[in-house]
């Protein structure tokens, strides 16, 4: 696995629409959505092309979660990206490979 550095990529306006509610009424995110809004700001915003991203299902939105998704990059080299819900409206933060 490849080692990620702490820049933080603010993904609150693509995130935003990655909410989905449950039937419950718990606000979670759509994770296809949300996977997709990583990749684009790993190849838009920090020039890191991802083949694919792979989120954990059924994440509740809170303020302060921290939850990991799987990506791989467009050589083939998988790595983890850590996700920290920076509010209760889906906005978050991303840590990226250095």
């Amino acid at each position: 696995m490849r080692r990620w550095s702490a820049l933080p990529v603010c993904l609150v306006a693509a995130a935003a629409g990655a909410i989905a509610l449950a039937g419950c009424g718990k606000a979670k995110f759509d994770t296809g959505k949300l996977e997709q809004s990583i990749q684009k700001a790993a190849e838009h915003d920090l020039h890191f092309p991802l083949r694919s991203v792979k989120c954990p299902g059924d994440i509740s939105i809170k303020k302060g979660n921290v939850f990991y998704c799987r990506a791989v990059s467009r050589s083939g080299t998988p790595a983890r990206v850590r996700v920290r819900q920076r509010d209760n409206k889906g906005g978050v933060f991303i840590q990226v490979p250095a």
